[in-house]
């Protein structure tokens, strides 16, 4: 964070919560928010510290923290942070649980301060990690919807 203030860095974008993945020790629900609060209490402390706000970006799996209602609740605990909804992980995490995107992003977009745009089906993410997002990309063939989240996204929050 010294540095991102040094710098004059308009945000600092961090992943929330831990992924867990087959095979990482189970933590149970009340575990998840725990940590979740105690890093939400941490990173509002060193973005008032060094002046610099806080992005939290969706991330998953987490069985106990990965709907749009859970970042809402999260963030309602932690006004100072701001959300930044990530299209890539919301198709992972669709694919992995079967979220509705689009729910996902209708329940967000208020609180959605930025936007990372890019394209990540399962096998093109193990191999490529992102792939800029292209016109061609269709969602019955198992890419996101773009167009439509972006949509969501604007029509709830025209700030």
């Amino acid at each position: 964070m010294p540095v991102a203030a040094e710098w004059g860095a308009e945000y600092v974008l961090v992943h929330m919560p831990s992924l867990m993945l087959p095979g990482t020790p189970y933590q149970g629900e009340a575990d998840t928010w725990e940590m979740a609060r105690r890093s939400g209490r941490e990173l509002e402390e060193i973005s008032v510290q060094y002046g610099v706000p806080i992005v939290v970006e969706n991330v998953g799996p987490n069985p106990h923290f990965h709907t749009g209602q859970h970042y809402r609740q999260f963030l309602a605990e932690f006004p100072s942070l701001r959300f930044c909804l990530d299209i890539g992980h919301l198709l992972l995490l669709h694919t992995r649980t079967g979220i509705d995107q689009l729910a996902f992003a209708e329940v967000t977009a208020r609180l959605t301060a930025s936007v990372h745009v890019y394209s990540a089906r399962p096998a093109e993410y193990r191999q490529y990690h992102h792939i800029p997002a292209h016109p061609s990309f269709r969602p019955e063939e198992g890419w996101a919807d773009i167009p439509a989240l972006l949509c969501a996204v604007q029509a709830g929050n025209p700030d």
